[in-house]
Order: C-alpha cells, then sequence, then structure tokens
C-alpha cells in the first residue's frame, strides 16, 4: 500500500444549485407551501380560503364593509393560490424566468414589489371586466405577465446600457404583440369550449402585463452617466 499526499488546488466559487436568484425561489417556494398546506387540511377549510381569497365581483358590490375589505385584500391574496398542480408548475416557471430576470437586473426586493403591484392592477382589471360576471379568479399569472413585461425591458435596457428598453424599442413591441396574440388565442378557446371548468383569467394576465411595462420604471436602474 502506497501513501501520497494530493497537491492542494485552489477552489473556485461554487456554483449555485439552482441558476435563478433567490428571491424568486422563495416566492415559488411560499406558492407551494400554500398550495401543499391547502391540499392536506380539510377540504371545508381549503375551500372557505379559496372562497375568501379569489377574485370575484360580487365582494365590491356589496355595502358590507367586512365583504369590502376581504375583497381589496383578495386582490393580492388569490396570486398565492393555484387550481391544481400544473397550474402552480407553469406560474412557478415562468416565475424562475421572468422573475430571475428582473431579480438580476433591478434586485429581489423590485422583483417583489413589481409582482405584488401588477398583481393588484391585473386583479383589479379582471374585476372591472367581469364586473357582471359570476367568475372567480385565482392564481399568480398576473403578476407573472408583470414580471415578464418588466423583464423584457430590463433585459434589452441593460444590452443598450441605457437602464430600461423604451415601450417602442422593436423587440419589446414584438414580445408585447406576442403575449396579446397568446392571449386572444386562450380567449378565443374559452368562448369556443364554454362547458371547460377551467378557463385563462385574460384580464388579468393583460393588465398585469401592461402594468409591469409602467411599473418596472419605479425600481429600474439609472443608466451610467457619461462624461462629455
Amino acid at each position: 500500500m502506497s501513501f501520497f499526499v494530493p497537491e492542494s488546488r485552489p477552489r473556485g466559487p461554487r456554483e449555485p444549485i439552482f441558476l435563478a436568484p433567490p428571491a424568486p425561489l422563495y416566492l415559488a417556494a411560499a406558492f407551494i407551501a400554500v398550495h401543499v398546506l391547502l391540499a392536506i387540511l380539510p377540504m371545508a377549510f381549503a375551500e372557505e380560503v379559496f372562497f375568501r381569497a379569489a377574485l370575484w365581483a360580487p365582494k365590491f358590490q356589496t355595502g358590507e364593509f367586512a365583504t369590502l375589505m376581504e375583497g381589496i385584500a383578495s386582490l393580492l391574496a388569490h396570486g398565492f393560490l393555484h387550481e391544481g398542480f400544473f397550474h402552480l408548475a407553469v406560474n412557478c416557471l415562468w416565475l424562475l424566468a421572468a422573475g430571475g430576470a428582473v431579480a438580476k437586473h433591478a434586485g429581489g426586493a423590485a422583483m417583489y414589489v413589481i409582482f405584488a403591484l401588477t398583481t393588484i392592477v391585473g386583479g383589479l382589471c379582471f374585476i372591472a371586466l367581469e364586473w357582471d360576471g359570476q367568475a372567480a379568479a385565482i392564481g399568480a399569472s398576473g403578476g407573472v405577465s408583470g414580471l415578464l413585461a418588466a423583464a423584457v425591458r430590463l433585459h434589452f435596457g441593460a444590452r443598450l446600457r441605457m437602464g430600461l428598453a423604451p415601450l417602442t424599442l422593436q423587440p419589446v413591441v414584438a414580445i408585447s404583440i406576442m403575449f396579446l396574440g397568446v392571449n386572444a388565442a386562450t380567449t378565443l378557446w374559452d368562448w369556443a369550449f364554454p362547458a371547460e371548468a377551467f378557463h385563462f383569467a385574460w384580464q388579468a394576465h393583460v393588465g398585469g402585463y401592461v402594468a409591469g411595462l409602467f411599473v418596472v420604471r419605479l425600481v429600474a436602474p439609472r443608466p451610467p452617466l457619461r462624461l462629455v
């Protein structure tokens, strides 16, 4: 048997297990935790949570203060509830992609602010356009759509070294048109198959996305100063 002393080599920085920044991972973990918790709790309790946290226009039409406050709270709370595993997985994947880009360019706190504000705006758009309807909505899609819009402007702004890409920049316009086109297609699907149990809340998607295009200005990094 022989012995040897291995050469000491300098260790480089450890590669992270997940490439996404911590902020979207924490938020996705919160979505998953809420979903799992409601799945293991008694069904009656879970149904009560869904009823109180879901977006529903009649909550804003009542004269009762408590019900109105419940409706206002649901503007953000509905973003943490999901219909099933597929709904949850899709939103988490898009959150990691879009939220990761926002956190990379503007920081984790900025990502949380954009998600919260665009979730609320998307919820308001849903309520306004479903004012006479009986549909209710849950899911993080409005906030995730807002993060996608913010990520587009931040990404191309960073490439151009200008902090935030203008709304008229060709890639921003092209991606926005694609986003609206996809939502138009899902809306047509809902109209073609009204009996389906699951429907897309395009109102929240579009409202959140449009809000994200503008809300990102509040947290966007300033472009570098050029000395002349």
